[in-house]
């Protein structure tokens, strides 16, 4: 009987010296991640700007309404602000084939606590020569460079003629930007 228990002692100290087959085995690496959230400013006309019209006997028309929704995110560093601006790159054309043209400069943007401003001048708004700042929104604060909710505006605009042009429909395309810098 003596001989039996050395065999069954050496057979359970093999057994516990084989592996185990149930036990969990696990390795680990660590990997960097990158995520990039771009920066964005989105416009949006909201309410067209309807037909603007001239009077028989007059060189101007009744300012119009254009409304703009605008938002935006950006990165810390644009503490610039957030400009929006309208402009126009060609004189309106008549829809008959005359050779009248309503220029640039005859078109004019309200901006918000001013007068009325002509299109197309010298001065560079919005990264753009010949347009016209609407308005500005402060962009010191993270709050105000995180604009998600959006910002409503009413932008009057209106033509000016400095000579008469043939009676005929006008038209053209105006462009409204949202810039910081």
């Amino acid at each position: 009987m003596k001989g039996y228990k050395v065999y069954l002692a050496v057979a359970v100290l093999l057994l516990l010296a084989l592996p185990s087959f149930g036990q969990a085995v696990s390795s680990a690496v660590n990997t960097p991640i990158t995520v990039t959230r771009s920066e964005s400013i989105t416009i949006s006309v909201t309410t067209a700007l309807p037909t603007l019209t001239i009077p028989a006997g007059v060189l101007n028309s009744s300012p119009q309404n254009m409304v703009v929704f605008s938002s935006w995110n950006l990165k810390p560093t644009r503490t610039n602000g957030v400009q929006i601006c309208v402009s126009a790159a060609a004189a309106l054309t008549g829809s008959t084939g005359n050779a009248d043209t309503i220029p640039v400069a005859a078109m004019y943007v309200t901006p918000s606590g001013g007068s009325a401003t002509a299109l197309g001048g010298a001065t560079a708004n919005c990264g753009i020569t010949g347009a016209v700042q609407f308005k500005s929104y402060a962009t010191g604060t993270a709050a105000q460079r995180k604009n998600l909710t959006g910002q409503s505006d009413t932008i009057p605009v209106q033509v000016t003629l400095a000579t008469d042009v043939t009676a005929d429909t006008y038209t053209g395309n105006l462009t409204v930007t949202g810039y910081s810098n």
